[in-house]
């Protein structure tokens, strides 16, 4: 069984795996469709990674069907923008081919698990009683990371293929691993995600204010004095009525302004 830290910096390398693997398709690059390839095959490679976890593959096991995941969507995709089919695209077939090839060995294996299960009564109740636990710690762990890959990398927004990349790289495990035990994650996950929304920032400074609000997190969280979620949910509401009274985000204003997010009342 895997530990949370071996799932959440895992799923960060499979993740960066593939958008780096994405990056190097020129097709893909030029597509005008970039965002919704980009973002149909994560939720592709995603859902191999969380089968294979529920399923207690090693690390290894996770890698290579994850890669060849991306790997198979890459070239669909590529065939489709040469035939011109890609505004045809249904991602419901290209899930059914990527599936196929990374996910049958699962079925196989399911299967002998649950005649094996069957050999003793006792030892079969305590493996299910054992099992329900571990799904769902990994449910949790999970739903964490594949929640912050699509907050930090704000699919709705207008980031380009380089900040995601980036983004990715630098971002995504360690805000992952620091939501994971932070206990009111979904809450400032959501502060996160409004304040993309209501803001408008290009690449440089979205970089900046991840690194700022990962920084005021990080010291919260050692401090032992994160807000909970009356008083964070208390600055969403504050936040959505008064953004456009603030100033309008640099790099230069970033620290304060993510300081008085965090911290203080907006005035």
């Amino acid at each position: 069984m895997l530990s949370e830290t071996e799932i959440i910096e895992g799923f960060g390398k499979i993740m960066t795996g593939y958008l780096l693997v994405m990056d190097e398709s020129e097709i893909v690059r030029k597509s005008k469709y970039i965002d919704t390839i980009l973002y149909n095959g994560a939720n592709i490679v995603i859902h191999v990674f969380t089968m294979h976890v529920y399923s207690k593959k090693s690390l290894e096991d996770i890698y290579k069907q994850c890669c060849s995941a991306y790997v198979c969507y890459l070239e669909y995709i590529e065939q489709l923008e040469k035939t011109n089919l890609a505004n045809n695209l249904y991602i419901s077939d290209i899930s059914v081919f990527v599936y196929k090839l990374t996910l049958g060995e699962l079925s196989k294996d399911g299967a002998r698990n649950s005649v094996s299960e069957q050999v003793d009564g006792d030892l079969c109740n305590q493996s299910t009683k054992i099992s329900e636990i571990v799904v769902k710690s990994n449910d949790v762990i999970i739903d964490v990371v594949v929640k912050t890959w699509n907050v930090l990398l704000a699919w709705n927004s207008s980031l380009s293929f380089d900040a995601r990349l980036a983004i990715c790289d630098v971002h995504l495990t360690k805000y992952a691993k620091l939501f994971y035990v932070a206990s009111e994650s979904t809450v400032l996950l959501d502060y996160l995600g409004i304040i993309q929304e209501k803001w408008e920032m290009d690449d440089n400074i979205y970089f900046a204010f991840l690194n700022e609000y990962y920084r005021c997190l990080y010291k919260l969280h050692k401090s032992n004095i994160l807000p909970n979620y009356s008083h964070i949910s208390e600055k969403i509401l504050l936040f959505c009525v008064q953004y456009h009274l603030e100033y309008i985000p640099s790099e230069e204003n970033i620290r304060s302004i993510v300081k008085r997010l965090m911290y203080d009342r907006m005035n």
